[in-house]
């Protein structure tokens, strides 16, 4: 397809660059990350010869070769790109756009594998603050991003915030999916693993004490 696309169109044509995002894409999905990475930044080029710097195209660009070098465990190189794309999104759209927010998300999902918490959670609830504006309260994308805040503190052992965050979590998808829904047992599993942690870090405590008493 991108043989007879090339053919048609010429290399330098959005045609082009949009079958070899799509390569990208099925490269990625197979956890191929390094032929991911090649097609990704073929589509990137054309689209920045093509459009410039400040193009949604390009900031989409921008996101996947982000989104692929942090599965390759290259995290500045992720958060230089998501950097990019935010940028662009912000001046297309303004900052109150779901674009925006996802890639805050994705920001802070970086920072989280960096273990740089609270790097994560100023983008997490960056995140969290634009899709409450686009969407109100009882919107899936709005109980993920309480669940994923809910994950950094669960990850600073921060267990009543854990629980705050994964709570709300699971009063809008109860709302939204109703009682019986797998996201909706997985926020009830989640909570339940947070208050085993409660009483593990307890009882450590609690023997850690008595044994400075003898």
């Amino acid at each position: 397809m991108t043989s007879l696309t090339k053919i048609i169109h010429g290399e330098k044509h959005l045609s082009v660059a949009a079958s070899y995002d799509n390569i990208g894409s099925v490269y990625e999905n197979q956890g191929e990350y390094d032929k991911a990475l090649e097609y990704y930044l073929k589509s990137l080029d054309i689209r920045t010869a093509v459009c410039g710097e400040s193009h949604l195209d390009v900031a989409i660009s921008f996101h996947n070769v982000g989104a692929v070098s942090r599965k390759q465990g290259k995290y500045k190189k992720a958060i230089e790109y998501h950097l990019k794309s935010v940028e662009i999104r912000k001046m297309i759209h303004g900052e109150n756009h779901p674009g925006v927010a996802n890639s805050y998300n994705s920001i802070g999902f970086v920072y989280y594998d960096e273990r740089e918490d609270n790097k994560a959670l100023e983008y997490l609830q960056k995140s969290l603050n634009i899709r409450k504006v686009v969407y109100g309260e009882n919107h899936p994308d709005v109980a993920a991003s309480y669940n994923n805040i809910g994950s950094i503190y669960e990850n600073q052992k921060e267990y009543n915030k854990t629980l705050e965050y994964f709570t709300k979590s699971l009063d809008i998808k109860k709302v939204v999916y109703g009682e019986n829904h797998p996201s909706v047992s997985t926020s009830y599993n989640n909570i339940g693993s947070v208050y085993f942690k409660q009483r593990e870090s307890t009882v450590r405590h609690s023997n850690t004490t008595s044994k400075l008493w003898r």
